[in-house]
């Protein structure tokens, strides 16, 4: 029987064979060319099982994570917002209903702190994520003064002060997707039927433009006021009341849908709640 070498042959060695020939040498030659040949094999199909495993494994990561994202959007929804009772889950489907149709004005009402702002992402979102901006503008933080210029942008020169270049105004940036106007209640009077105007047009000028600009906005509205204690005080206009509330959402108050208050520690109970 062959005796191999200690040490292998390599692939150069393996080239020349010295006259005169050798059977023994070839013959070990070739024994170790086979072991190389069998090494490159065996190390092919670890290398196919290890690939297939890992793609086998990778399907499965995705499909976990394809569960978990669309149990987290029922639970939580696109905007992370909790919903554990049925008077918000009922809302979540209106707002996923409202979401496929921007030409529909939204009111969403409600106490300070329910989530308004929440509710009017979902229905911008739906339940997957989205390209299309979502901009906000809160009527009760900006001066009245500066209200038409945040909202409609200017011209260059339109004003003392003005930036030189001009400036773009919310409605622009918004334009492709949604504005929400948080706090409507708080909108100047003198604004409101210029707001209407740019609602029912759809189409706005900027500050000392002349030329029209065409508007494909998704319009949201929130207040924490009772808009219709408004319209009877001559705050509000009735007929910008009407156009902004064609869809009205009520979002209730915590204290109305316990179901959402969870217990932070053994000593809270309904007991503390009433």
């Amino acid at each position: 029987m062959l005796k191999l070498k200690s040490k292998p042959w390599t692939m150069e060695q393996m080239k020349y064979y010295p006259k005169p020939l050798s059977l023994e040498l070839l013959a070990t030659k070739i024994k170790h060319l086979a072991a190389i040949l069998q090494d490159k094999r065996e190390l092919s199909l670890l290398k196919q099982d290890f690939e297939g495993a890992l793609q086998t494994r990778l399907e499965e990561l995705q499909k976990e994570l394809a569960a978990m994202q669309s149990e987290y959007r029922q639970e939580l929804g696109i905007s992370g917002m909790g919903v554990y009772c049925e008077p918000m889950r009922q809302i979540t489907r209106l707002c996923l209903r409202i979401h496929k149709d921007r030409d529909l004005p939204v009111l969403i009402t409600g106490e300070t702190g329910t989530g308004k702002e929440l509710i009017a992402r979902l229905i911008h979102f739906g339940d997957q994520p989205a390209k299309r901006p979502f901009i906000t503008l809160n009527c009760s933080a900006i001066p009245p003064t500066l209200f038409e210029s945040e909202l409609f942008g200017y011209e260059r020169g339109a004003f003392t002060g003005s930036n030189r270049e001009g400036k773009i105004g919310k409605l622009e940036m918004a334009n492709g997707g949604t504005l929400l106007l948080d706090e409507i209640g708080d909108l100047p009077l003198d604004m409101q039927p210029k707001l209407l105007r740019v609602i029912q047009e759809r189409e706005m000028y900027r500050v000392g433009g002349t030329k029209s600009i065409a508007l494909d906005i998704r319009f949201l509205f929130a207040t924490h006021h009772d808009l219709q204690s408004l319209v009877a005080e001559q705050s509000f206009r009735s007929d910008l009341y009407y156009r902004v509330s064609t869809v009205l959402i009520k979002i209730p108050s915590l204290r109305e849908r316990r179901d959402e208050i969870i217990p932070f520690g053994p000593t809270f109970s309904q007991t503390d709640l009433d």
